[in-house]
């Protein structure tokens, strides 16, 4: 379902708010995965928070995005199902289109923002075989999920 009904404002209001807790969901489970990284290997602690750091940024860089097509193409955004709406199209003329809109989104872009070598390097290493708490995220999405198609 297409965010373009006669109650827009209300619709989109709500959009962002499920936009949002779905955002701070994935902020949360970064924020607990290196927590429980670091405690597990605490020799790659800046490994770790670089991880955490990198997807922060795009957890930011999405945020910015969604915004950009609720101000400018809210026809755009897709309500029937969480994966649709959390991971709607993006274009190099949406890219191109934001940074102009907005001088913040420019830095959301910005190579200096994305993960380091280190933790490119090293990211995969912090496992060691330990099973991470998927299951409280999986948890936290689907309580968001079942927000988004509701009337």
């Amino acid at each position: 379902m297409s965010l373009t009904s006669p109650a827009l404002a209300a619709d989109l209001q709500r959009a962002q708010a499920i936009m949002d807790r779905y955002l701070a969901a994935q902020t949360r489970w970064q924020d607990n995965l290196a927590a429980i990284l670091i405690a597990d290997k605490p020799e790659f602690k800046e490994v770790a928070i670089a991880q955490r750091d990198h997807q922060h940024a795009l957890i930011a860089l999405k945020r910015a995005r969604f915004n950009y097509l609720v101000k400018h193409h809210p026809q755009r955004l897709d309500s029937g199902e969480l994966g649709r709406f959390t991971n709607f199209t993006w274009s190099a003329a949406d890219t191109a289109a934001a940074a102009q809109a907005d001088p913040n989104y420019r830095g959301l872009t910005n190579p200096r923002n994305r993960r380091s070598a280190a933790a490119k390097r090293g990211f995969s290493t912090l496992f060691s075989g330990r099973i991470c708490p998927f299951g409280r995220f999986s948890a936290g999405v689907e309580a968001v999920s079942g927000a988004v198609g509701r009337d």
